[in-house]
């Protein structure tokens, strides 16, 4: 260690500094001196200006630059003024003007970090500002959050990269052959196909949340086939990420698929009921005959689907429970979808009164039974008198709904005022009754 910093100490000792490097210093300072000012004072305030920022926001923002610029003069000096010292080893590439850059590439990527997500989240607000009637997407709430986190991974995760090819410590992990040639995995590889996957990821946002965004609203695109094409969208980019991610790591597909054909096989044999599930997914994106947002009855389940994924569905039942279902479910069986074509269902309660009661005025206080805040007006309610009963004159009221996993409640409230109104007005509800006649048969003594 002590011959190390006696070389350093030796090597600063013999550098030379010359008038005409310092006046060159002198105007490399100046110039960053103006550039400060253009950027800080005028740039910097513009941002302000465009956007909602805190007085904290602001103070870091402007300690990054002070700091970005600070850094940068001092690279420039260490080089102009000939004191890049390093370690006396050749293989080495430790040395000042490397450090300071390697803190520099930290504070670029911090930087980026800031404007691009404050950019992202005001580009957001104002669509949804210019957009006020767009149909929300209540299963995924401020995907401007997902964006600005992915973006804040891609950025550091290039800034890792550029570290490791700054200091040249991008070793290989290990080679392999494949088709007769070789391919070398090194550590930048990782990163490199993390930071593909990422970029996808940005650009599934950026198709589905805000180009196709205008589409949705002036097209009126209901949510369920918003979602079908965000996920085809999806399925498309991150296929192309995957396969250029495993290039960039020296994995070629056709020596890839080659390789693992025969595995194929047998996978696809002892897998078929998920490559089933994986075709359905596919079919349901496409025909939409179920689509997210649709409330449905599946074996006895009434729920709405909140997912439609590549394998399973996920439905939320009337009791909050998450049910999930195979997407061959969805497809080959028998599946009541209550609002595919139309939003509102019509919906009945059965009641009965006893014989000899007003049937105008049953009629008359069934109409006024059905008058609920989730009731609707249009199509208008009506009660049919569906036969006589062996105990009681049967009535079927009858009425629409939008509120389809709360319609049991719906309903209880009904019977609640139907039993009310009854009451009032005297009206029995009979209970099943039955004559009984007894015959007597004279025995014989």
């Amino acid at each position: 260690m002590n011959e190390i910093l006696q070389s350093i100490l030796d090597q600063f000792a013999t550098n030379r500094i010359s008038k005409e490097n310092l006046i060159v210093l002198q105007l490399v300072i100046g110039a960053m001196l103006i550039l400060y000012y253009i950027v800080g004072k005028r740039l910097l305030t513009f941002f302000y200006k465009r956007g909602t920022i805190t007085e904290v926001d602001s103070k870091k923002l402007r300690n990054i630059v002070r700091l970005l610029f600070f850094l940068l003069t001092l690279i420039i000096a260490v080089v102009v003024l000939g004191l890049n010292i390093g370690v006396p080893d050749e293989s080495s590439t430790l040395n000042v003007v490397n450090t300071l850059f390697t803190v520099l590439i930290i504070q670029i990527a911090r930087l980026a970090d800031y404007l691009f997500s404050r950019i992202f989240t005001s580009f957001y607000k104002d669509i949804d500002q210019e957009e006020e009637n767009t149909t929300k997407d209540r299963f995924q709430a401020r995907p401007e959050r997902k964006a600005t986190q992915t973006l804040k991974y891609a950025i550091y995760n290039f800034a890792i990269i550029l570290i490791l090819k700054n200091f040249q410590i991008d070793y290989e992990l290990f080679t392999f052959q494949a088709g007769g040639a070789d391919y070398y995995f090194r550590i930048s590889s990782i990163f490199t196909g993390i930071l593909i996957l990422l970029i996808a990821r940005l650009i599934v946002w950026g198709l589905t949340q805000v180009f196709l965004r205008s589409y949705y609203t002036n097209r009126q695109v209901d949510i369920g086939s918003q979602y079908a094409i965000n996920q085809i969208i999806s399925y498309i980019v991150y296929i192309i990420a995957f396969v250029m991610a495993l290039d960039n790591m020296g994995i070629q597909m056709t020596v890839l698929w080659g390789g693992i054909a025969a595995l194929l096989v047998g996978v696809g044999l002892g897998l078929q009921q998920t490559f089933n599930d994986l075709f359905s997914g596919i079919l349901l994106l496409f025909e939409r005959t179920v689509e997210v947002g649709d409330v449905v009855e599946i074996n006895g389940i009434v729920g709405t689907v909140k997912t439609i994924g590549l394998r399973t569905s996920l439905i939320e039942a009337r009791d909050s429970v998450t049910h999930i279902i195979p997407n061959s479910k969805l497809v080959m069986d028998n599946i009541v979808n209550w609002n595919h074509y139309d939003s509102k269902v019509r919906f009945s309660i059965s009641v009965g009164v006893a014989y000899g009661s007003d049937t105008a005025l049953v009629k008359k206080l069934l109409l006024q039974a059905i008058v609920q805040p989730k009731v609707l007006k249009r199509p208008a309610p009506s009660v049919r008198f569906s036969n006589f009963g062996d105990s009681s004159l049967d009535f079927e009221v009858m009425f629409y709904s939008r509120d389809l996993r709360g319609i049991n409640d719906v309903k209880s409230d009904v019977r609640f005022e139907i039993d009310r109104l009854f009451r009032e007005h005297d009206i029995e509800i009979p209970f099943p009754q039955r004559d009984v006649w007894m015959r007597n048969q004279s025995t014989d003594q």
